[in-house]
């Protein structure tokens, strides 16, 4: 019994090769350079961040998600107070799972612009934070669950007068402004009636003597 054993030299490009294949998912991205892994990042559909540490994190979180059920996301979304749609898949919670994440790894600039590709109006300058940006592109998730009639209703809340009549789309493009418009102004008083006489020129009511005094003065009917 003859055994051949062949030796190769472990810095060949078939071995390294080799080796790569053996590596877990996460092993793979600790090689990677912080170029490689937001082009990684992007490819599993959220933005990491801006460090290596960060973007690792975020590719991991999301990897354990997409290994979830349903259930196990829905869990999720409640502990992160994302809010889903009723009727949401697997598939739509991940998404809002990930985006979310994804604003909170952004800079003020990546949120500046993520509103602007969104519609969402920015606030004045001395508002516009990070945190403010943050807050409008979650809020704005949160009214896209819901429903015609609630949208209708919010946007009455901000005094749109023709929420009634608009769409979907036209109510999430008045909400995206994030603008309160002025209560419709009050109705006038009626004008008085001219034809009823004013109190000073009804009759004053008479006294007990002066009604006795009409009784006697009215003729009795025959």
């Amino acid at each position: 019994d003859r055994r051949v054993f062949i030796m190769a030299d472990v810095r060949s490009p078939e071995v390294q090769k080799a080796a790569e294949q053996l590596l877990s998912q996460e092993e793979k991205w600790e090689r990677m350079s912080v170029e490689d892994l937001c082009a990684e990042a992007q490819k599993w559909g959220v933005h990491g961040g801006t460090t290596k540490e960060q973007i690792l994190l975020s590719l991991i979180q999301s990897k354990k998600w997409r290994e979830m059920s349903s259930l196990g996301l829905a869990e999720e979304c409640r502990k992160r107070q994302v809010k889903i749609g009723q009727n949401a898949d697997k598939a739509e919670i991940l998404r809002q799972l990930q985006q979310d994440m994804s604003w909170n790894n952004m800079d003020a600039d990546a949120l500046k612009e993520d509103c602007l590709r969104a519609g969402i109006s920015l606030p004045d300058e001395t508002a516009c934070t990070a945190q403010e940006l943050r807050r409008r592109c979650k809020q704005v998730a949160c009214w896209d669950t819901c429903s015609l009639e609630m949208l209708r209703d919010k946007c009455t809340s901000r005094n749109f007068q023709q929420a009634s009549e608009c769409t979907r789309g036209e109510l999430m493009a008045f909400l995206k402004t994030f603008k309160t418009l002025d209560p419709p102004p009050a109705p006038e008083p009626a004008a008085p009636d001219s034809s009823r006489p004013t109190r000073s020129e009804e009759q004053p009511p008479r006294s007990p003597q002066q009604q006795q005094q009409h009784q006697h003065q009215t003729p009795e009917t025959p």
